[in-house]
């Protein structure tokens, strides 16, 4: 494994690292492997301008209660066909993909009020300093809070490197886009997306989940 980590990163700093300039090698997968990538750098590359970093995606999904937020991460996983380890770290749920190339943190609800934006701001503003690369917020219905609209703006303005989506779980309409056009403009052209994340019993029958594919397209198209 070693010898076959050295060969590969040989022919990168033969092609992308002319005149030591120095290469980024961006590695995703298990840590135990990523750990070897570092050892074959160390022990045959120590005197190149190489850096191995880890690549993950931290997804912080948030919404009030009955939002849709546990339903939406375990489907997400399940047409990724990954399995999850779940933990609850200060009481956060914390979803991490095998290899810890994916993990999802879970917000607790929030209810309606000042004091909870507040404290699911201040959470948010924690998971920050872990790395988080995507702001999911759900809604579990065509209505949004005035609130809910500005934690959403909030993140957006001030860490602008981080992706905001707002996943609409229980969008029933499919065949209208008006409403996640109109709600995208209202907030500043952050991506909406209007999904089913589970099938629903109607009287009529049932209503077929769908959207799962494209919200994880967006959640993953840089992968």
């Amino acid at each position: 494994m070693k010898e076959a980590a050295a060969e590969i990163i040989g022919i990168i700093d033969s092609v992308y690292n002319m005149h030591n300039r120095g290469v980024n090698i961006y590695f995703e997968g298990p840590e135990e492997d990523f750990a070897t990538l570092l050892d074959a750098v160390d022990s045959s590359f120590a005197d190149k301008n190489i850096e191995c970093i880890l690549q993950q995606t931290i997804i912080a999904v948030a919404g009030k209660v009955q939002s849709g937020k546990t339903t939406l991460i375990e489907e997400l996983a399940r047409y990724g066909g990954d399995e999850y380890r779940v933990n609850n770290v200060d009481g956060i749920l914390t979803y991490a993909s095998n290899d810890n190339a994916i993990i999802f943190y879970e917000i607790p609800g929030i209810d309606i009020g000042v004091d909870n934006i507040i404290a699911a701001r201040e959470t948010f503003e924690r998971l920050v300093k872990t790395g988080v690369t995507v702001f999911l917020y759900c809604l579990g219905s065509s209505k949004i809070e005035y609130s809910e609209e500005n934690l959403i703006k909030f993140v957006a303005q001030n860490y602008p490197s981080i992706k905001v989506i707002v996943a609409l779980t229980k969008y029933i309409d499919e065949d209208s886009a008006s409403y996640p056009k109109q709600l995208s403009k209202r907030l500043n052209g952050i991506e909406v997306v209007p999904l089913l994340a589970k099938e629903i019993k109607v009287r009529q029958g049932a209503i077929d989940a769908y959207g799962i594919d494209v919200l994880n397209r967006e959640l993953f198209e840089e992968k």
